[in-house]
């Protein structure tokens, strides 16, 4: 089973840096914390890093750049994931969803979210063994359903389908609720530790998954309890809703399509609510992820 390294934290230098901070001049301020933005890595809480530091005055006086860091190191990363080459091979997903849920929860824990994933995976991976001697794909898909719907419960969030948490895949794995994005990305990081095909397809209103093997393919629906289905009803969902069904809508996604449409779902669901600051903030992040920052 393959699963994120965590990185470690330079944290002598990252004292330095803060230290730096402090007397910094007004001017000079924003590039330090664009440096400090750089160097803590991603899995690791920035709030988190300031309280590990060794002076006790400088913890104090950090703290309050500790917002304005995290939101600088998003804008870090993102930058990075929208630079590398076009992947479906679901390398930063885990990474970019992260950085999304921290914008709803500044205290979100990254080794959190990696251990329950990690719990859920081990768990499916007991069931192959189990049943190795009559394991197909087929029977694959149908375990990886068991667990993640009927063991752990998650489906999708119909009633209140615009809550912003729906979002947040830290708090999906709390709630067990999301829309079929988010249900979709935490099947995709599961399924990608034990390396199977699954990857998302940039379905029109509804976002769904796509198991692809030389030996079995299905379309799964996480926010329906995980219902299997085939082409033929897909297309026939896409002429319903006005939608030619061409190969684009079939084809997989990419990290960063998924990442782009989380931010404008995210974006319309602010500008609904008349959340201004956050419906600005998560624009400029989609227009990083656009290439156009």
């Amino acid at each position: 089973m393959k699963s994120t390294e965590i990185q470690p934290v330079p944290i002598e230098e990252l004292s330095n840096l803060f230290y730096e901070l402090e007397f910094a001049s007004k001017e000079n301020k924003h590039q330090v914390l664009r440096e400090i933005s750089t160097i803590i890595p991603w899995q690791h809480s920035v709030f988190d890093v300031i309280d590990n530091l060794k002076d006790p005055v400088l913890r104090s006086t950090s703290r309050c750049f500790a917002r304005l860091i995290q939101t600088e190191r998003t804008y870090h990363r993102l930058k990075r994931i929208a630079q590398r080459p076009l992947s479906r091979t679901y390398e930063d997903l885990e990474e970019g969803v992260f950085l999304i849920s921290e914008l709803g929860d500044s205290q979100a824990s990254y080794i959190e979210l990696k251990n329950y994933l990690d719990r859920v995976a081990e768990r499916v991976e007991e069931l192959f063994e189990e049943n190795f001697e009559i394991l197909s794909d087929e029977s694959k898909v149908q375990i990886l359903i068991r667990v993640l719907v009927e063991e752990e419960g998650f489906y999708g969030n119909e009633k209140y389908y615009d809550d912003p948490s729906n979002s947040f895949i830290n708090q999906v794995i709390k709630t067990k609720m999301g829309i079929p994005i988010s249900l979709s990305a935490i099947f995709i990081l599961v399924g990608k530790r034990l390396g199977l095909p699954i990857y998302g397809t940039n379905m029109p209103f509804h976002f769904l998954l796509l198991y692809d093997s030389p030996d079995y393919t299905t379309y799964i629906d996480p926010y329906n309890s995980g219902i299997l289905l085939d082409r033929t009803t897909c297309e026939r969902f896409l002429e319903t809703h006005g939608f030619e069904p061409t190969q684009k809508y079939f084809a997989r996604a990419s990290t960063s399509s998924i990442i782009r449409r989380m931010f404008r779902n995210l974006i319309n669901i602010y500008r609904k609510k008349g959340y201004r600051e956050m419906e600005e903030l998560l624009n400029i992040y989609l227009q990083v992820m656009d290439k156009k920052r």
